[in-house]
């Protein structure tokens, strides 16, 4: 298994490495611009190659200029800045407000005359127009001075062009009030028009690839939560990973080339930003979501607070226009990657703490690489809301990545719980097959059926347990299916040279019950032992003290909602050995003490712990002409007896 994974991460990482060189390489030499001016004839600008505008252009802040702007003598002087970047600063030290509109301008020289060229735009925030020699080429939106006359804009576009001369103009227009930051955030392309198409292509084919793949890993566990029952109990996560995969294919198809458009080309952007910072909150609810339900990381409460405060700004998200739930953005991105942070390194630390105890499945090495994608992608996204980096790719890869991961964990559990069950139905098999021999041998008389004798409540309830556990805690449903076992082990443990058990025997019969119906009622059982040790070599016929331990758990102390006690006495005695069980229950009603002193066995008079008692009482009666004594009454009951001493050659001590 260890080698699989190994395998399995190793793919994983390669066809990332080989995808990110296909689509993120460039192939061909990019030169930048210096002084707003790039010199085609000192690149390696040729005839089947694409140039990325970079460097250093022309910045006016504040001026929304026009070609002829640039013939005015009265124009201010440029400063320059970055492209692609944001516009937060430039290179002169100056800095400037996310929010506002400027004009960028670069001239391109010793162009190839007479030349059809394209331009490819990909990412400018947030309207824009884009001039070529005097010639209005590209429009998206409409950039103004003034937040309440802008018309939001900012999807991939191309424009093809001729030149009659050697020399390009370019002139951008910007206007930014809705982005984090504005600026033109990712390359203009310039090529001819067949590089150009190719360029598109690909970058196009490749967001489809991974929106393609996360959606259909979400519809398909959608489709299995809603369909197959059994896995929906076993794992809970499938249902928040479903929708955590269709959030993130929303997302990501409303960034980068907005291949969302394909579907849907007149969706305004108006509902892009809407299904995109939505999209960004239904991922947070759900990956958190997601992990408590794998690995109880966070509290319900604290849980239920952060889904109400992303819930909160959906709702804002729907009923109000973009600047009022753009203005907590910035606060919103940081909140989640935080969030995010903590919850992966909160996963790490019960990792490792799991892991020093020894008790670390397989498959949680898997779920710390699945966070480890997440904080990975998260960073990605927020570097790129913010303008830092120029592109998404790293986080369309660990997109996938982190999906792959969550498939194969999900396989893994699947897998650990399946031999767990294996595991346990072998030990049912066993138990099953000691309770068939042992039964066959106690059907030898009357007696011998009365020491083998179950009650099948007791046991439906306890493989009850254990089957539920199975799938939510392995290790404590091993633990009950020991004690179970070694229970109907010594339950069925009859000699048939002799119909007596040391009391030893029957102390340890008693402790494995309790231990039994501690785990599964908890705190609810409070057992009490005071034993002579000079008693335990002493002999007994078997099952007469756990019944009555069990009476007193199961119709005493467990009908107290708390504080039930129950305890256990066995004194050795001058009339031989002295053994009491008492309970804080709410004591045996009188009718019933008669019919058990009478030894009347009637369904339709005893109910609960009658029956028992007076198998006990007829047993007692049989061997040692005793019969049981009761204390009772609304604070408790105390069931006591005393049997002469029996040794191991068989005289008896009155």
């Amino acid at each position: 298994m260890k080698n699989f994974i190994t395998i399995f991460l190793a793919a994983t990482l390669l066809i990332m490495i080989v995808l990110i060189f296909i689509f993120s390489v460039p192939k061909t030499e990019v030169e930048y611009a210096k002084q707003g001016v790039i010199d085609l004839s000192e690149t390696s600008y040729g005839e089947h190659q694409l140039i990325n505008l970079d460097g250093e252009w022309e910045f006016y802040w504040n001026q929304l200029l026009e070609p002829a702007d640039f013939g005015n003598d009265l124009l201010s002087q440029p400063t320059y800045i970055n492209v692609p970047g944001h516009w937060l600063h430039d290179q002169s030290g100056n800095t400037y407000q996310p929010e506002g509109y400027a004009t960028y301008r670069l001239r391109i020289v010793n162009v190839p005359s007479k030349t059809s060229l394209g331009l490819r735009k990909q990412n400018i925030r947030s309207a824009s127009k884009i001039f070529i020699n005097g010639n209005l080429i590209l429009q998206d939106g409409q950039p103004t001075s003034s937040e309440e006359t802008v018309l939001l804009g900012n999807s991939p576009q191309v424009s093809y062009f001729e030149i009659e001369g050697t020399t390009v103009e370019l002139i951008i227009q910007v206007a930014n009030y809705h982005y984090l930051v504005g600026g033109i955030g990712k390359p203009l392309i310039l090529g001819q028009q067949q590089d150009i198409q190719v360029h598109s292509h690909k970058k196009i084919f490749f967001e489809v690839v991974i929106i393609t793949i996360i959606l259909v890993v979400g519809l398909i566990y959608l489709i299995l939560y809603i369909s197959i029952d059994v896995y929906r109990k076993r794992e809970p996560a499938i249902m928040p990973f479903a929708f955590c995969c269709i959030s993130l294919a929303l997302q990501s198809s409303l960034l980068s080339e907005r291949v969302l458009y394909i579907i849907l080309p007149n969706l305004s952007m108006t509902w892009t930003f809407k299904l995109r910072y939505i999209a960004l909150c239904s991922i947070n609810i759900f990956l958190i979501l997601m992990v408590n339900r794998m690995a109880k990381i966070l509290p319900e409460k604290l849980f239920k607070m952060i889904a109400a405060v992303f819930g909160t700004y959906i709702l804002v998200i729907i009923l109000f226009p973009v600047s009022v739930f753009l203005t907590f953005a910035r606060a919103l991105i940081g909140f989640s990657f935080v969030l995010i942070v903590s919850v992966s390194f909160r996963s790490l630390y019960v990792y490792l703490k799991r892991k020093r105890l020894g008790n670390t499945p397989k498959s949680d090495s898997i779920f710390v690489l699945v966070m480890f994608s997440s904080i990975v992608y998260h960073v990605d996204h927020a570097l790129y809301a913010f303008g830092v980096r120029k592109d998404a790719t790293i986080g369309f890869l660990c997109l996938v990545f982190h999906c792959l991961s969550f498939v194969y964990l999900l396989a893994m559990r699947y897998s650990e719980a399946y031999k767990k069950n294996e595991e346990m139905s072998a030990k049912l098999v066993e138990a099953f097959y000691s309770l068939d021999k042992t039964t066959q041998k106690a059907q030898r008389s009357e007696i011998a059926f009365l020491q083998a004798q179950i009650k099948p409540h007791f046991l439906f309830n306890a493989m009850s347990s254990i089957i539920s556990l199975c799938y939510t805690d392995g290790h404590r449903a091993g633990r009950i299916l020991t004690e179970l076992s070694k229970y109907l082990k010594d339950s069925f443990n009859i000699d048939y040279v002799s119909d007596y058990v040391t009391i030893a025997s029957e102390i340890e019969l008693v402790k494995t019950f309790v231990n039994i119906e501690r785990e599964r009622f908890g705190d609810r059982i409070k057992m009490e032992y005071e034993i002579d040790p000079a008693a335990l070599s002493a002999k007994i016929i078997p099952l007469v003290i756990e019944p009555l331990v069990e009476n007193a758990l199961r119709h005493g102390i467990l009908k107290n909602k708390k504080n039930g006690r129950a305890k256990l006495t066995i004194k050795k005695v001058a009339e031989g050995i002295s053994i009491a069980v008492e309970d804080n229950g709410k004591g045996i009603e009188e009718y019933q003490l008669a019919k058990i002193r009478q030894s009347k066995l009637k369904s339709d008079v005893l109910k609960g712990n009658g029956v028992s008692l007076i198998n006990i009482n007829n047993r007692l009666k049989e061997f040692y002409n005793k019969q049981l004594n009761f204390e009772t009454s609304e604070a408790g009951t105390k069931v006591f007896f005393t049997i002469p001493i029996k040794t191991e050659k068989g005289d008896e001590n009155a």
